[in-house]
C-alpha cells in the first residue's frame, strides 16, 4: 500500500472524528445502491476480513427503522482491528473506538445495520423516530466476506 494512500486514509478518519467536524462536501451524494456497486471492490468473499485502501465518503438518504442494538461478531471483530493497524495513531484508533451500537436503516428494500458514532445517539434517540428518512454521512471502512461494513459520522434531518 502507498504512503500517500495510508495518509489520505488516516486524514480522512481524523477529519471524520465528530459530527460537528463533517464537511458535508467531502461526502459524494450517492443512491444507498449504487454505493453498494461503487464499493464492491472493497468487499472479497474469499476474506472474512477486508480493509478498504482508501477512505470512502457518502452522503445517501436512508430511513430509520427504530432499532439500535450493540456492534458485535465480525463486525466488531473489523472495527477493532482497525485499531490495532492503526495504534500508533490515536485520533485513527479515538474514531473506532466511538462505535458500540449500531442502528437498523432501510433504502428501497435493502436493510442494513450501521454503526453509529456514540455521540449521536441521543441525537437519534431525540429526532429520528421510525420509518423516518434521513440524509446519512457514511464512512466504508471495509467488509465481511462480500457485505460492506458503514459507519454513520453524521445525519441531517430530512422534512
Amino acid at each position: 500500500m502507498n504512503a500517500q494512500l495510508i495518509f489520505t486514509f488516516l486524514l480522512s478518519l481524523v477529519c471524520t472524528s465528530l459530527p460537528g467536524q463533517v464537511d458535508a462536501s467531502a461526502y459524494l451524494p450517492r443512491p444507498f445502491g449504487q454505493i453498494l456497486l461503487e464499493r464492491k471492490t472493497c468487499a472479497d468473499p474469499a476474506s472474512d476480513l477486508n480493509v478498504c485502501t482508501e477512505i470512502h465518503k457518502y452522503q445517501t438518504q436512508l430511513t430509520y427503522l427504530g432499532e439500535m442494538r450493540p456492534i458485535t461478531g465480525q463486525k466488531a471483530e473489523l472495527l477493532k482491528s482497525l485499531q490495532i493497524s492503526w495504534k500508533a495513531l490515536p485520533n485513527v484508533v479515538k474514531f473506532f473506538a466511538t462505535y458500540h451500537q449500531e442502528i437498523l436503516v432501510t433504502s428501497k428494500g435493502i436493510k442494513e445495520w450501521i454503526p453509529i458514532q456514540d455521540s449521536l445517539i441521543p441525537e437519534v434517540k431525540q429526532y429520528l423516530k421510525p420509518n423516518h428518512d434521513f440524509l446519512a454521512f457514511l464512512v466504508v471502512p471495509g467488509a465481511i466476506r462480500s457485505e460492506l461494513v458503514f459507519v454513520l459520522t453524521r445525519f441531517d434531518e430530512l422534512d
